[in-house]
C-alpha cells in the first residue's frame, strides 16, 4: 500500500484496509452468536456443549480458508526496470536493533501484552459478570466491530484536523484507557457494553494511522522487516499474556486485569507522545523521502 499511495492519501488508505476488514468481520461475530445453537439442534446437543463449540471452530477454519482465494488472485506490480536498492538481506537485519525502530516496537510491546491478558477473555468477562446469552454477546461483538470499521475512516479525518498522526493516536488511544476502566467497573451490562463499543472504536482506529506513520518513518527498502519487527513485538506479548492472565483470573477475577491493561496502555501512549511527538515535522522539514505512485 506505500508505493502505490501519496502522502496525501495513504492515512485514508490504510484506514480504509482496517475498517473494512472490521466491518466485514461484523457479520462474522453476528452470526457466531447463533451458530452454537443451530449446531447444537442440528446435532442433538445443547447450544453450549463442547460438541457444538467444535462445529463452530470448524466453520471458522473454512470460512477463513476462504480468503485465502482471493490472496492467491492478487499480481503484484513489478518494478519497470531493474530496482534502485536492493532489498534487504539476512545480515541487514541486525539493523532493525537500532534505537529509532526499537522505539517504534516499544508501544507496540506494552499494547500486544495488555491486550493479551484482556481482549480475549472479555467474552467470559460479560458472560461471567452478567450472565448473558451467546445471542446478545455475538451481537455485542458485531456491533463493536461495526462501530470500529467506521471509526476508523473517521481516524483520517481527526490526524488531518489535528495536523499529526502521532496526536491522533494518542487521542483517541488516551480516551480508550478511560472507557476500558469503564467497561470492566461499570455496574451493569448497559453501561458496560456501551463502554466497551466505545472503547474498542476509539482503540482500534489509531491502529493504521500508527502503521502509516511507521511506514513513512522508515526506509523503502527496509519497510517489510521493519513491519515484521513490530509486528514480532506485539506477538511477544501475546506469548506471555495469556498465561499470566489465566493465573490472575484464577486467584483474583479481572479486576486486577482490567487496572493492568490500562497501564500498559497508558505507558505506550506515554512512550509514543515522547517518541514521535515532533517527527512528522523533522520528517517533513528535513524532506523526508516518500515513493510516488507514479
Amino acid at each position: 500500500m506505500m508505493s502505490v499511495s501519496r502522502e496525501k492519501e495513504r492515512t485514508l488508505l490504510f484506514s480504509l484496509n482496517f475498517g473494512l476488514t472490521t466491518i466485514s468481520g461484523a457479520a462474522g461475530n453476528l452470526l457466531a452468536g447463533q451458530l452454537p445453537g443451530w449446531f447444537g439442534q442440528t446435532m442433538g446437543v445443547g447450544a453450549e456443549s463442547p460438541q457444538a463449540y467444535q462445529a463452530v471452530l470448524l466453520a471458522s477454519v473454512v470460512g477463513g480458508g476462504l480468503g485465502l482465494i482471493p490472496i492467491w488472485l492478487i499480481r503484484e506490480a513489478r518494478w519497470p526496470g531493474p530496482r534502485q536498492t536492493q532489498p534487504i538481506g539476512f545480515a541487514d537485519f541486525r539493523n532493525l536493533l537500532r534505537p529509532s525502530v526499537l522505539r517504534m516496537a516499544a508501544p507496540n510491546f506494552l499494547i500486544g501484552f495488555g491486550a493479551a491478558t484482556l481482549i480475549p477473555y472479555l467474552n467470559l468477562f460479560f458472560k461471567g459478570r452478567y450472565a448473558i446469552d451467546d445471542g446478545a454477546l455475538g451481537l455485542l461483538f458485531s456491533v463493536s466491530a461495526a462501530l470500529t470499521g467506521v471509526a476508523t475512516i473517521v481516524g483520517p479525518r481527526i490526524a488531518g484536523s489535528l495536523g499529526s498522526k502521532i496526536k491522533a493516536v494518542v487521542l483517541t488511544q488516551g480516551a480508550s484507557v478511560a472507557f476500558l476502566l469503564a467497561m470492566g467497573f461499570a455496574p451493569s451490562f448497559l453501561v458496560s457494553g456501551m463502554a466497551f463499543l466505545v472503547r474498542g472504536a476509539l482503540m482500534n482506529m489509531s491502529n493504521p494511522l500508527y502503521s502509516a506513520f511507521t511506514m513513512e518513518q522508515t526506509p523503502e527498502r527496509e519497510r517489510g522487516a521493519v513491519n515484521s519487527m513490530l509486528q514480532l513485538m506485539w506477538e511477544v506479548g501475546w506469548t506471555v499474556g495469556p498465561y499470566v492472565s489465566g493465573i490472575v483470573q484464577a486467584r483474583y477475577g479481572f479486576a486486577p486485569l482490567f487496572i493492568s491493561t490500562a497501564a500498559l496502555y497508558s505507558l505506550a501512549i506515554a512512550l509514543t507522545w515522547i517518541f514521535f511527538r515532533r517527527a512528522e515535522t523533522q520528517s517533513k522539514t528535513a524532506g523526508v523521502a516518500v515513493p510516488s505512485a507514479d
